[in-house]
C-alpha cells in the first residue's frame, strides 16, 4: 500500500515494513507501536482516501494512519555478549566442561572461550541493554571473516554447531534502517584431541623416522645378504671350474708316471702345463671377489680369433676324452679364422662350464661335439665376411642323459 506521503507499506510474516521515500531505506515495525502480531495474511490490505491502512491478520485487522506513526530514534549503542551456552549449559567463571575451564572472566567481559573437542555446539546471545523497541533491531554475525548472516528481527542469539578443532573469530553487529553498531568480537577455541595435538604430531614424526631407520637397516641387511650370496655363488662357481682341470692334471700325472715313450710323455706334460695355467687363471678369478664389493668387476672385450680360442679350450678335454673313450670333436665349418670381440676370461668360463657339464653327464664311449658357425654367408677363403651385424654361434652337444634346463638356470645362474 502507498500512503499519501508516497511511502510504501507492506505486511509480511515478519511484521510491517515501510519504504521511506525520503531516506530511501526500509524501516521495520515488528513490535511496539501498539502491534500485537507479527504475522499477517498475504494479500489482505486496504488503503482509504483518508490515508488509513488496514492489514489483515488471523485475529482481525491492524488499522493505523501513517501520519500518526511517531518515529523513534533507535540508539545503536555497542553490543554486549549477554549469554554463552555450551549445548544447554550456561557458562560462567566457574564452568568446567570435560576437564576444560571455559573462561575465567564474566561472560559479558570475556572475549575468549576455550572448549574441549567434545563440545562443538555453542550458542551466543547479544544485547544493547536498552529496551526501546528492541524487537525492531536486526542482528547480523559472521565467522572468521565470512559472509554476514542476518537473523530475523528481534532475534538476538544464534547457534554454531559441529565446530572442528581450531580458533574461531565471531563478529556480531546490530542494525536498523541501514545503520550498524560497531562489531563485537568473541574468540572461541576448540582444543584438538590428544592424537591431533602438537606433542602427538612430534611423536608421529619420531615414529615415522624410527620406522624409516628400521626399513633402511633392513634394506641394508638384505643388500648385504644378497651381496654375500653373490660372493658365495662366485666362489662356488670358481671352485666348480677348478675341479675339472685338477682332475685332468691328476690323470695326466698318472699317465706320465706309467709312460714309456717320449712322445706320450711330452703330450702329458703339455696337458699338465695347459691345465696348470687354467688353474692359475681360476685362482685369479677367486681373488677378484674383492672387486664385487667395490663394483669394479667389468667386461674387458678384445678382438679374438674364436677358432684358435675354442681349440685351446678343447685341448683341455682331449686327454679326458681319450681316457673315457669319448668321441670328442671340434667342428668349425673349415673356418680358418673368425674374429670376434669378447671378454676372454668370462667367455672361457662359459665354454669350460658347458664342456664340463657335457663330460659329466655323458657316459664312457659317448659323444661330445663343439660346433662353431657363422650366422650369415661366409667368403670363399674360409673366413667370415665383414658385413655389419654378422654374428657367430657356438654349440656344445652330447648324447648323455641331459640336464634339466630349470635346474641348470637355478644352479648356474651367474654362468649363464
Amino acid at each position: 500500500m502507498q500512503s499519501n506521503d508516497g511511502d510504501l507499506w507492506c505486511s509480511t510474516s515478519e511484521g510491517i515494513w515501510r519504504y521511506s521515500q525520503a531516506s530511501h531505506a526500509f524501516i521495520s515495525y515488528v513490535g511496539g507501536n501498539g502491534l500485537t502480531h507479527r504475522e499477517y495474511i498475504y494479500g489482505v490490505g486496504l488503503h482509504t482516501d483518508s490515508d488509513v491502512i488496514y492489514f489483515g491478520q488471523n485475529d482481525g485487522l491492524t488499522v493505523f494512519a501513517p501520519k500518526d506513526i511517531r518515529e523513534y530514534e533507535v540508539a545503536l549503542v555497542p553490543l554486549q555478549l549477554s549469554a554463552f551456552r555450551v549445548g544447554d549449559q550456561h557458562v560462567n567463571t566457574r564452568t568446567v566442561i570435560n576437564g576444560v575451564q571455559v573462561t575465567d572472566q564474566a561472560v559479558g567481559e570475556s572475549r575468549h572461550f576455550t572448549l574441549s573437542y567434545l563440545d562443538h555446539t555453542v550458542t551466543l546471545a547479544f544485547s544493547q541493554y536498552r529496551f526501546e523497541n528492541p524487537m525492531n533491531l536486526m542482528l547480523e554475525y559472521r565467522v572468521n571473516g565470512g559472509q554476514w548472516v542476518r537473523l530475523p528481527k528481534g532475534q538476538n542469539e544464534f547457534t554454531l554447531g559441529h565446530l572442528q578443532p581450531g580458533d574461531y573469530r565471531i563478529e556480531a553487529r546490530a542494525g536498523h534502517a541501514g545503520e550498524y553498531t560497531p562489531e563485537k568480537v568473541v574468540m572461541v577455541t576448540i582444543r584438538a584431541p590428544w592424537y591431533r595435538s602438537t606433542l602427538a604430531y612430534i611423536l608421529y614424526a619420531v615414529i615415522i623416522v624410527a620406522l624409516l631407520a628400521l626399513w633402511a637397516r633392513s634394506y641394508r641387511r638384505r643388500a648385504n645378504e644378497q651381496l654375500n650370496e653373490e660372493k658365495m655363488k662366485f666362489l662356488i662357481n670358481a671352485t666348480h671350474d677348478i675341479r675339472s682341470p685338477l682332475t685332468i692334471i691328476l690323470s695326466a700325472l698318472k699317465k706320465l708316471r706309467s709312460s714309456d715313450g717320449e712322445k706320450s710323455g711330452h703330450a702329458a706334460v703339455e696337458t699338465i702345463e695347459h691345465n696348470s695355467k687354467r688353474i692359475l687363471d681360476l685362482v685369479n678369478q677367486i681373488l677378484d671377489v674383492r672387486k664385487i664389493d667395490k663394483q669394479q668387476l667389468h667386461l674387458h672385450c678384445q678382438q679374438t680369433d674364436m677358432v684358435q680360442f675354442t681349440q685351446g679350450i678343447c685341448k683341455m678335454f682331449e686327454y679326458n676324452a681319450k681316457e673315457r673313450d669319448i668321441a670328442f670333436e671340434f667342428q668349425h665349418d673349415n673356418l680358418e679364422q673368425l674374429d670376434a670381440w669378447i671378454d676372454r676370461t668370462q667367455f672361457d668360463k662359459v665354454i669350460t662350464n658347458l664342456l664340463s657339464n657335457a663330460f659329466k653327464f655323458v657316459g664312457d664311449g659317448g659323444e661330445v661335439t663343439v660346433k662353431l658357425s657363422v650366422d650369415g654367408p661366409a667368403s670363399g677363403s674360409g673366413t667370415p665376411s665383414s658385413d655389419k651385424g654378422q654374428s657367430f654361434r657356438l654349440q656344445v652337444s652330447d648324447n648323455g642323459v641331459g640336464l634339466d634346463c630349470d635346474s641348470l638356470l637355478a644352479d648356474r645362474k651367474s654362468v649363464v
